[in-house]
């Protein structure tokens, strides 16, 4: 359950507005907090918006009421309207992926992450077409569906799309219902209805079903 909620300002100009462009939880206590050099470096009043972020996390506890410890992680200088930064990585299956920019503190900050996540393996990411659009590496992987384990639709089969065990008119009109529906299709009726595994259904899955229909 949820203990506490923690309730930050955020960035000024970077287009997203989400928390994890400058502050990222790694563990139950450790908390990386973006750091520009100079208020120059940051948009607005971003310098001391990192920093007061900084100080407010370092003051609280979580939900075993043991203290936060905050690491400075630095934010490259806000350039051309984009807000570069590192701290925008994912972690997943022990490695973390890194945005990087070809800038000389690329290598200072993965051995950072070395440093404060081992047993991981670090991998820079080179985000420079993703971060003009706002948000890097998390922003963007965050929006990946999870996929299905191969054997999770084992009891569907092609072109039964209805699961009667029978391919047959039925499949068809449902299929059809799918085509003109917008909703999103759920994974496993996707699976069955989608004969060419093309990605989408569509009347050429039709034919497909209609073909053993008729046994052709």
């Amino acid at each position: 359950s949820v203990e506490n909620v923690i309730i930050t300002d955020h960035l000024q100009y970077d287009g997203t507005g989400h928390i994890d462009m400058f502050v990222k939880v790694i563990n139950d206590t450790t908390v990386i907090v973006g750091e520009y050099t100079s208020s120059s470096a940051g948009a607005g009043n971003n310098y001391n918006i990192c920093n007061n972020v900084a100080a407010q996390i370092a003051g609280l506890t979580n939900g075993n009421g043991r203290p936060y410890t905050v690491e400075r992680m630095l934010m490259p200088p806000y350039s051309g309207g984009v807000t570069y930064t590192y701290i925008n990585s994912l972690i997943v299956n022990k490695k973390v992926f890194v945005p990087i920019y070809g800038f000389s503190t690329d290598t200072d900050v993965l051995t950072q992450y070395e440093q404060l996540m081992p047993g991981y393996e670090i991998i820079g990411y080179d985000c420079n077409q993703i971060i003009p659009a706002n948000g890097a590496i998390h922003c963007i992987a965050m929006k990946v569906p999870a996929m299905l384990p191969q054997d999770s639709c084992t009891q569907w089969s092609k072109g039964d799309v209805n699961t009667d065990e029978v391919v047959d008119i039925m499949d068809v009109l449902t299929t059809v219902d799918i085509i003109l529906d917008a909703d999103e299709i759920e994974p496993c009726v996707q699976f069955a209805a989608d004969m060419n595994e093309d990605g989408d259904v569509t009347f050429f899955d039709i034919i497909q079903i209609l073909n053993i229909i008729m046994d052709l």
